[in-house]
């Protein structure tokens, strides 16, 4: 996006960003903007979505402050019937394409994730083990996809937490100081910081230790938790033989159980 100086209507060198379209408004509604109009390559990406476009738009042409778009006619004296209808049509199929691109991203994730492969860091007990990318093209060009691999020296520990939890019944305080009290024989995430309470609650809180690959288990739609996609691997299990029990909330949260 493009500020045009009032007067001389020269671009400013640091023009905002899109996402600051909050700022571009409030600088409109100073007494003495810096800018007499605002110009946008694409009336599509003039906010993030269709609501705050309209939003941004109609709050600068509350202040006789004219949004333009590159590929749209230019005319100072305001727009016509024509050129609103379609610059919605556009607004329009671009909300539609956002929102088809974040469902197709989601699902192609999903199936990602289902077929074993691992998305982010390695959780703490398994090593990252790469593979060539099954398209051919991708791996000519080098990448890869990681399937998780159980670390020889951080998976007992793991396993370590897992019984004091649900044998020894005792709590996450105590399985802190545990763990502090010898960091050779339980070497800590981040050797800075040691072990820390939100550590642990967050390896009693992780499904994958117990051979499932789970993805979206923190997703909220619509201001509730949607359900989680989930599946079985035993090969890359930590926890083994019915040493724990899993208690799911809704389908998504997996804890060990001190039951």
């Amino acid at each position: 996006m493009y500020i045009g100086e009032r007067l001389d209507a020269i671009p400013i060198a640091n023009p905002p960003k899109m996402r600051q379209g909050t700022k571009t408004a409030n600088e409109a509604a100073s007494p003495v903007p810096r800018f007499a109009a605002v110009v946008c390559e694409d009336i599509e990406r003039s906010a993030r979505d269709m609501l705050s476009a309209l939003r941004l738009e109609k709050q600068l042409t509350a202040q006789g402050i004219p949004l333009f778009a590159t590929d749209e006619p230019a005319d100072i004296a305001g727009m016509n019937a024509t050129t609103v209808l379609v610059r919605r049509v556009k607004q329009g199929v671009a909300e539609w394409y956002r929102i088809q691109l974040k469902e197709k991203v989601w699902k192609g994730l999903a199936e990602h994730s289902m077929d074993g492969w691992n998305i982010g860091p390695a959780p703490y007990g398994y090593q990252a083990e790469r593979v060539s990318h099954p398209v051919p093209v991708k791996a000519a060009q080098g990448r890869t996809k990681t399937r998780l691999a159980l670390d020889p020296e951080r998976a007992p520990v793991v396993a370590q937490i897992y019984t004091w939890r649900t044998v020894d019944k005792f709590g996450i305080p105590e399985i802190t100081d545990r763990l502090n009290a010898d960091h050779d024989a339980c070497p800590p995430p981040n050797p800075a910081t040691g072990w820390t309470a939100s550590g642990v609650h967050s390896i009693l809180s992780n499904p994958k230790y117990t051979g499932h690959m789970v993805f979206g288990r923190r997703r909220t739609h619509a201001g509730a938790r949607s359900r989680a996609s989930l599946n079985q691997f035993p090969e890359f299990a930590v926890l083994q033989g019915g040493l724990f029990s899993l208690q799911p909330h809704s389908g998504r949260f997996f804890r060990a159980s001190p039951n």
